[in-house]
């Protein structure tokens, strides 16, 4: 008897769309797209404030290395309780941060490059999921001002799941909690 034009035309159908079903690389899902989005805030007169136009890098692992090396040399700076301690902290910190922002400048103009909008927003995409991140927030111009050496802060995050992660950088002064307006 054999397969009939119709009958034959809906096997192929079917066979597509099991074939299309069984993909799912070609289709995103096991590609582990991910974003990271966020606001970057400071303190103003109690309450926070977007941060606009700074510059966010969202950086893999491997890309961030020699950064995450700095910034670790930079949490572990000896804080001291005499004049000649803090003096020396200071002159060290300075270094340091010169040092963040010459490997920071030698990374070019990364794809993990971004800059908050007039609201403070940023997006890193394209991103995989599974893999961790650093986010640091940076702005080597804005170190002008005589109260504020170093205007920057960072956050290293977990192993991305699929779809968007928000993750907010609280630039200052102090802590985000001490803000008034939380």
């Amino acid at each position: 008897m054999g397969f009939q034009p119709k009958s034959r035309l809906l096997v192929i159908v079917a066979m597509g769309f099991l074939f299309i079903a069984l993909q799912p690389v070609a289709h995103g899902r096991a590609e582990g797209k991910a974003e990271i989005r966020g606001q970057v805030t400071e303190c103003w007169e109690g309450r926070h404030r977007p941060v606009a136009d700074l510059r966010v890098y969202v950086l893999t692992m491997e890309e961030s290395e020699k950064i995450r090396g700095v910034l670790r040399k930079m949490e572990q700076l000896p804080h001291g309780d005499c004049p000649e301690c803090a003096q020396q902290y200071v002159k060290e910190f300075i270094k340091l941060y010169e040092e963040l922002i010459a490997e920071t400048k030698a990374l070019g103009e990364p794809k993990g490059l971004t800059r908050s909008d007039k609201d403070g927003k940023y997006v890193g995409k394209s991103l995989h999921t599974g893999e961790r991140y650093l986010v640091l927030a940076i702005d080597w111009e804005r170190d002008d001002s005589s109260d504020t050496i170093g205007y920057y802060n960072y956050s290293l995050t977990d192993s991305l799941p699929p779809g968007v992660t928000t993750l907010n950088v609280y630039m200052g002064p102090g802590m985000d909690k001490d803000c008034h307006d939380n």
